[in-house]
């Protein structure tokens, strides 16, 4: 679950966009996660290639540390068509202010759980692009909260960020049901209110059986 009162004073995106010298007018497109195999940055990155074809005003946040950092740098870095538009953040503290200079939040995983970064997108009122995998299809309502989009699958996650990118007014809509979505179901209270309703139910069944 989540806690709302984390997402109420954050830093306004200007300030983080100065800060990581973006232009004011760009596009922010961000994955936060540990760079490794499972979180499949190679799928975002090569996304991002396609993306800047038709929106070249556009920057992508890679927020995190991890074992593959130094190779996607070196990666990226060899790329003309990435260089100067992939920023590498490194391991922050700060990351929701980050979340909140996006425009678009990705994951683009080989496999999750239940993804806490598609709930902090979410919340900051963030239109999510996800891979088909693990808790994410529950937390994202696929056309309506963000986009679904096949595991590795390259091409669907340039045209659903180009899709976005292009309309405004869907991201705007996005962001804003994907946060009374959290708001409706996936709070910390709501969490434990459904955690204890379940406990309870299981105590009533045991408790039936041994009368």
């Amino acid at each position: 679950g989540i806690d709302l009162s984390r997402f109420v004073k954050l830093r306004p995106p200007e300030d983080v966009k100065r800060e990581l010298q973006i232009p004011q007018e760009a596009f922010v497109v961000g994955m936060v996660g540990r760079l490794d195999t499972q979180k499949d940055y190679p799928t975002y990155f090569s996304a991002a290639e396609r993306v800047l074809e038709k929106y070249n005003n556009t920057y992508f946040l890679a927020v995190g540390g991890g074992p593959l950092l130094q190779k996607y740098k070196d990666s990226v870095s060899k790329n003309p068509k990435l260089q100067g538009r992939v920023i590498f953040t490194g391991v922050r503290r700060d990351v929701l202010d980050l979340i909140n200079a996006m425009d678009i939040g990705i994951l683009s995983s080989h496999y999750e759980g239940c993804p806490n970064v598609v709930m902090e997108y979410m919340a900051c009122s963030k239109p999510v692009v996800a891979s088909d995998v693990g808790g994410s299809v529950e937390l994202i309502i696929d056309r309506e909260t963000g986009f679904i989009v096949p595991e590795g699958d390259v091409k669907v996650l340039a045209e659903r960020i180009v899709e976005l990118l292009g309309n405004k007014d869907l991201r705007q809509l996005m962001g804003q049901k994907g946060r009374l979505r959290i708001q409706a179901h996936f709070t910390a209270q709501e969490m434990a209110r459904k955690t204890e309703k379940l406990y309870l139910e299981l105590l009533e069944n045991k408790n039936t059986k041994h009368q």
